[in-house]
């Protein structure tokens, strides 16, 4: 065994177990560190290890499958079908039904740390191993430990606490728990997906849904299944303002994903830092949400007004814009309605009638006016060709194309919820939309109004920068949410930022 001092200033790799067997008794004041977490990773064959059995026996290996033991409320034993025949629902005593390497002679077990065919295997060998760790510790000294949870057949197993216990159990003593929040501000918008209905709004509004059905978008175009929501006090919180007119507030604690795969936490971003980011996934749609219906509704979010009392709606054009005109016509005959068109000057007035072309637009529309008119609930439910019928219907009203940045441009009233509606649409259909408040006159009048552009690809300008590129970071105050998701930990905010979960588990993403 080497002193103490051969082991300092140098970085030692190997198997952590057989070099604390090396170190000498309470010589260590301090020792962190994060095991593998159970049923999370595969290391590789090279960290397989053996674990208990005889050390001197000559191994052999058999991959022998364990097989679900049940039991009743009157302790009636057997398998599943054999117990169900004799009496009532059962509940599962060994959940293990996995192959696993065992020693037939002696019961040693081989394997990788974390992969264990049973939660209490992993629990016992990890205090095998803290017993060499409180050797080397000296009597002042002191042991931090990492280590996350772990989910089976919908259950939560209470694994730091688990591995809490049996430490202490073992001659430990737990000082406390240090749990590490990354939550997101209450005003942040998300992309979610509840009772079956994808819907945009905020983690405020999120936390009020239930957890039985709730859903975020990950960044393979699945959705990842809501674990665990928790609204935390008042905090310090960072506002992270990105190129592409996003703000996001989080607490200093919460992790993002850069650009080159680098999982950062907030505190540590700088100006300049690029965050990763990824399509928000599809949906099937409905038979009534078709391309031509998406455009006559993101025309109508551009130039059309619900008229009071009257089952109809009205579109204010010019004049030379005879061909959206019959496109509004074909619409409102197709679902049995009536058209009628009214020149004045180079104004044109196109008056949409009938119960169902209305109807049709009230179903994905909320909102009366322009500073609050946007996309309902419904409109996110169907599919990609929709949503881009949305976008052209919205750009042939109020935008223009700019043919020399090959972008287009749009301006229009200031409205936070159409806002985040459109960066939702653009972040579906894998487009790049900046946007920008400012301060525009008309008619004698100064008014809030929001500068937009849109991009098919990110190649436009020579001197284009990331969209999702920080701009600005500010310090604030203010409620935040602790949010876990399932699976690998990522989800997509509202705009496609890719996010990570407030689940302490820094081996998830590498």
């Amino acid at each position: 065994m080497k002193p103490i001092d051969g082991w300092l200033n140098k970085i030692h790799c190997g198997d952590a177990y057989k070099l604390l067997k090396q170190m000498p008794s309470e010589s260590v004041d301090c020792v962190i560190t994060s095991p593998p977490y159970y049923g999370l990773r595969d290391y590789g064959d090279e960290t397989i290890t053996i674990y208990g059995g005889d050390p001197n026996c000559e191994h052999e290996w058999s991959e022998k499958r364990m097989t679900l033991v049940h039991e009743n409320r009157n302790f009636l034993r057997g398998t599943q079908e054999e117990v169900h025949g004799k009496r009532g629902t059962t509940y599962i005593r060994m959940f293990d039904d996995r192959t696993c390497g065992f020693c037939v002679k002696c019961g040693a077990w081989k394997g990788q740390l974390g992969l264990e065919p049973d939660w209490r295997m992993y629990v016992e060998h990890l205090v095998e191993l803290f017993r060499e760790v409180k050797r080397v510790l000296k009597k002042s000294g002191s042991l931090w430990l990492n280590i996350g949870d772990t989910y089976s057949d919908k259950n939560l197993l209470g694994i730091p606490w688990r591995v809490a216990f049996a430490l202490v159990d073992d001659g430990w003593i737990l000082r406390n728990a240090v749990i590490w929040y990354k939550c997101l501000g209450g005003d942040v918008p998300i992309y979610a997906k509840s009772q079956g209905k994808v819907l945009r709004t905020t983690v405020r509004e999120l936390a009020r849904l239930p957890l039985d059905d709730l859903w975020l978008p990950g960044i393979d175009g699945r959705w990842r299944k809501v674990v665990r929501i928790e609204k935390q006090p008042e905090s310090e919180l960072i506002t992270l303002h990105l190129r592409n007119g996003t703000k996001i507030e989080v607490t200093p604690e919460h992790r993002f994903v850069l650009s080159d795969g680098r999982l950062t936490e907030a505190r540590n971003l700088k100006k300049g830092d690029c965050l990763m980011h990824s399509n928000l996934p599809s949906e099937a749609g409905t038979p009534l949400g078709t391309y031509e219906n998406g455009w006559v509704v993101g025309l109508f979010l551009a130039e059309g007004n619900f008229l009071k009392d009257r089952e109809a709606v009205v579109f204010s054009l010019n004049s030379a814009e005879s061909d959206f005109s019959e496109r509004l016509r074909k619409f409102a005959f197709r679902y049995a309605g009536s058209c009628r068109e009214y020149n004045r000057g180079n104004c044109k007035t196109v008056l949409v009638s009938g119960k169902v072309p209305v109807a049709i637009i009230r179903h994905y529309v909320s909102g009366e006016q322009a500073r609050n008119k946007h996309l309902s609930r419904d409109a996110f439910n169907e599919s990609n060709e929709f949503l881009r019928g949305v976008l052209d219907g919205w750009l042939s009203g109020d935008g223009w194309y700019d043919g020399k940045n090959r972008r287009w441009r749009i301006r229009f009233t200031a409205n936070r919820e159409l806002e985040y509606d459109m960066k939702a649409v653009c972040a579906r259909l894998g487009l790049h939309m900046r946007s920008r408040w400012r301060r525009a006159r008309g008619f004698g009048k100064e008014y809030p109004c929001i500068d937009a552009e849109i991009r098919e690809t990110t190649r436009g300008h020579f001197n284009q920068k990331d969209d999702h590129e920080i701009v600005r970071i500010e310090k604030t105050k203010g409620i935040s949410y602790d949010i876990e998701v399932d699976g690998d930990h990522l989800f997509l905010l509202y705009d496609g930022t890719v996010t990570h979960n407030s689940s302490h588990m820094p081996e998830s993403v590498k």
